[in-house]
């Protein structure tokens, strides 16, 4: 990618840094004394919009709309560099893969659970289940359909749906990062693959042998291989093999009593100090990645303390929940 381009994609990253939540606002939305109160923090915030213009929608309706002016922009910016935004948009579209697939194997309506695109739509995963239709879609979700239906075939497992699915994402997100040629983007995807690894690994039921030849994702820092292994031994083993790598920290927080339940935040606040951390240069994608996991994060962040005061939740329970802010 063009020096000139990535200064001036870094210039509007750099508009939209400086519109992130600051402690602050995100301390009074925790420490507000009811749902409404959250709201009027919201109409006083860069989400104004949002909650002024939608007043009759839901609270997951916005988010979903929040979520897809994001990735509209990141589009935006990338008009020369569209693997970029793809990357960050596959959770979208593999997530609606997985709905779409199971309509058609259950029979059952998941309309509730379907994201918005904001580049493929689920017409065109529709079309492609239903008649193999491919029309824009990658080919990753093509192999990705085909693959999970035939297997459904044979082993009647959603299980195994859901893993091939996620077995094409990540080559999905591979491929992407090729094209991007950047040792930024490389490394964010090897870590992305490593920390879904450790999640396979602290979480699948050590009896599921031949389903953790599947969960397993290659491609990140740690090779498949030395996954399965772990995967064999018992968890002090883990723990040692841990012990040389970015990954002891949070691995040693993962296997605490209560660790586990606490892993998902765990992994992001790893994840936003490590990139937050990092030495950006003009000349680089890591500002742009570094934003979108930040915004993602303060999405997630508004979206549970949200729904938390819609449901009542006590502020020391939300405050528990709430990821580490962006650091600029």
């Amino acid at each position: 990618m063009a020096k000139d381009t990535l200064i001036q994609t870094n210039v509007q990253v750099s508009v939209r840094e400086s519109q992130l939540l600051s402690e602050e606002t995100v301390d009074r939305l925790i420490q507000a004394n009811s749902y409404e109160e959250a709201i009027q923090v919201m109409l006083d915030s860069s989400y104004a919009r949002y909650f002024r213009d939608n007043q009759a929608a839901s609270l997951s309706d916005i988010f979903a709309r929040i979520r897809v002016d994001l990735l509209d922009w990141a589009y935006e910016i990338n008009q020369h560099q569209l693997y970029l935004a793809d990357i960050f948009a596959a959770s979208e579209l593999f997530h609606n893969v997985k709905c779409v697939l199971k309509e058609k194997i259950t029979g059952q309506s998941l309309r509730e659970l379907r994201l918005e695109g904001s580049r493929y739509t689920i017409q065109e995963i529709e079309s492609l289940v239903q008649t193999s239709k491919q029309g824009r879609l990658p080919d990753e979700v093509r192999e990705a359909v085909y693959q999970a239906i035939s297997s459904f075939g044979e082993w009647r497992s959603l299980q195994r749906v859901e893993l091939i699915v996620d077995q094409f994402y990540f080559e999905y997100i591979r491929r992407l990062t090729n094209q991007a040629n950047s040792s930024d983007v490389t490394s964010f995807v090897q870590t992305w693959i490593d920390l879904h690894n450790i999640a396979v690994l602290l979480q699948l039921p050590r009896e599921q042998q031949d389903i953790a030849q599947l969960a397993f994702i290659e491609g990140g820092n740690i090779s498949e291989s030395s996954w399965m292994m772990l995967y064999q031994e018992p968890v002090e083993a883990a723990g040692q093999f841990f012990a040389t790598t970015d990954y002891h920290g949070l691995w040693q927080q993962a296997v605490e009593p209560g660790g586990l339940d606490q892993f998902d935040k765990a992994v992001d606040n790893w994840l936003m100090k490590r990139l937050s951390g990092a030495m950006i240069s003009p000349f680089g994608v890591e500002k742009y990645l570094g934003y979108m996991v930040a915004k993602q994060m303060e999405i997630k962040n508004l979206r549970l303390i949200l729904f938390a005061k819609r449901s009542g939740l006590a502020e020391d329970q939300i405050e528990k929940r709430v990821r580490r802010r962006y650091e600029l």
